[in-house]
Formats: structure tokens, C-alpha cells, sequence
């Protein structure tokens, strides 16, 4: 058990191969019995990694459980967690506008389509992780297709590098969505006359 938390804080290859393959089956079908897709568990596996390897990089972090049992569960939270958001999200776009009267501000409106703002923010990120998006969501290629192309050592390593590129655009969307309710508040406050 020490071994594998020593090999994790280093992000030792092997050992991350091998806990997706022992338990990547369990969690995609966790994820596909709960309204998710393959897609869905191979990016929630991605951010599963990416939370144990930070726990486990913690002084104070015991493993108090087998590392399975532990995956397990990450994945579990995180994705009831994302359900959650998912519920919140359908809720508030399924309410289009709230207009006040006089104020001419639209609350929640949605001026630009999904695949606008898509568009909008694979020209802010940068080029390599363009084409890298490009290649995999519009022309479809596989992560093997994709190692490949960009010469990644590993299936792994393509896999961490879609993550991140998408990690980009979430960073972007989270920036806007900030900034939205910055200039809402501040049209709150003080109302147009």
C-alpha cells in the first residue's frame, strides 16, 4: 500500500494504468447505470486521479481503505456531484428570462447558442490544445488516433492531455460566468435609470 501511494505522488505511469484497469469497469458502469456515457467515466476517472494524487500528497493524508475501495468512492461523489449541477442546470435554463421592468436586464437569458460559445472559447485556448479538441469531439478520433498525431508515449499521457485541454475551456467558461454575475450585481445595485 505505501508503494502505491509513493508511486502515485510521483504520477508513476504504471501505477495509474493499472488502477484504470482495475477499476475502470466498475466506475463506468456506476456512471452508465446513472444517467453518464464512456465519456463521461473516462473524464470522471481523469478528475478521480487527479483528486486521490492530491489527497495522497498530503502530509496528513491516511489511507484508511483499500486504494479500490477509495477510487471507488471518489468517483462515486464526484459524479453524484456532478448529477447534482447537471439538475441545477437543466432548472435554470429551463427558466429563459426574467426581465425587470424598467431595467431593460435580462437576468438569464442565453444569447449565444452551446455551440457558439464552444466555438468562442476553442479560439481562446491554446493552439496545440485547438487542434487536439478538434480532432477528438469534431473529427472523432480516438485517443489512440490522437497519441499517435501528437506523439504522447502513452494512451495515458493523450488522455491527461485532453483533460487539460478541456480544463482550459472549463477555466475560460468559469471566468465569463464570473465576470457575468459581477456586472449583473453591479446593474443591481445600481439600476439604470
Amino acid at each position: 500500500m505505501h508503494k502505491i501511494s509513493e508511486d502515485l505522488k510521483t504520477e508513476n505511469n504504471f501505477v495509474i494504468s493499472r488502477l484504470h484497469k482495475d477499476n475502470f469497469k466498475k466506475i463506468s458502469k456506476f456512471v452508465l447505470n446513472n444517467s453518464g456515457s464512456i465519456a463521461d467515466a473516462e473524464d470522471l476517472f481523469q478528475d478521480t486521479m487527479f483528486v486521490l494524487i492530491g489527497k495522497i500528497r498530503q502530509e496528513q493524508f491516511q489511507l484508511t481503505a483499500s486504494i479500490d475501495a477509495y477510487l471507488y468512492a471518489i468517483s462515486k461523489n464526484l459524479w453524484l456531484k456532478k448529477l447534482r449541477d447537471r439538475k441545477r442546470h437543466l432548472y435554470s435554463n429551463s427558466i429563459q428570462t426574467i426581465d425587470l421592468p424598467g431595467s431593460g436586464i435580462n437576468i438569464i437569458g442565453n444569447d449565444k447558442t452551446y455551440s457558439e460559445r464552444l466555438k468562442e472559447y476553442l479560439q481562446r485556448i491554446t493552439a496545440h490544445c485547438y487542434g487536439l479538441l478538434n480532432d477528438f469531439f469534431l473529427k472523432e478520433k480516438d485517443i489512440e488516433q490522437i497519441q499517435e498525431k501528437y506523439g504522447y508515449s502513452t494512451r495515458h499521457n493523450a488522455i491527461n492531455q485532453k483533460y487539460k485541454c478541456i480544463k482550459q475551456i472549463r477555466k475560460l467558461k468559469e471566468l465569463e460566468e464570473k465576470s457575468k454575475k459581477t456586472v449583473w450585481l453591479g446593474d443591481f445595485l445600481n439600476p439604470l435609470e
